[in-house]
Parts: structure tokens; C-alpha cells; sequence
């Protein structure tokens, strides 16, 4: 993209953390998220929100899966030390 001096801005990766986040917030669907409760908004939304849901189902599913960790690297002992109480001897 060029910025209006001329000059070249690129930029940066997309992080899974974020692509989250976009596709899970409220307000795409014409709702706001406040302390936790998602209200009605004065806005109106851009995205259907069948789709929306149908991503956050999607989403959901990726959350359930028994097999992943929570971890990049795919072991449940990562984390863990010899100290650690829950290690196992």
C-alpha cells in the first residue's frame, strides 16, 4: 500500500488469534458486546447472520477436538518441570 507521502507500507502477517477475533465479533451482525452480553446495536449489520453463525460453529468444532493440546508443539507436558507436583515420577 502507499501512504500518501509516497512512501511503501506493508503489512504484517495475519495471527490465528486475530482472524478469531474478526470473525467471532458481534458487530459484523449489527450487535455490540458489552461486560459479556451481546445487545441488539443501533447499527445495521453487514454480515448475515446465518453465516456468521455458521462460521462460529465452525470455529467451535476446531475448539472441541480432542486430540489438540492448546500448544504449537502438540504434547501435554509441555509446561511441566521435574518440581512440578504434576509431573509424573
Amino acid at each position: 500500500m502507499d501512504h500518501k507521502e509516497g512512501r511503501r507500507r506493508e503489512g504484517s502477517r495475519w495471527e490465528k488469534a486475530s482472524l478469531r477475533k474478526l470473525l467471532t465479533n458481534p458487530v459484523y451482525v449489527g450487535s455490540v458486546s458489552y461486560r459479556g452480553a451481546t445487545y441488539p446495536g443501533e447499527h445495521p449489520g453487514i454480515v448475515d447472520a446465518d453465516a456468521f453463525g455458521r462460521v462460529a460453529e465452525m470455529l467451535g468444532e476446531g475448539r472441541a477436538d480432542p486430540r489438540r493440546s492448546g500448544n504449537k508443539y502438540g504434547s501435554c507436558y509441555v509446561g511441566w518441570t521435574a518440581a512440578s507436583p504434576a509431573a509424573p515420577r
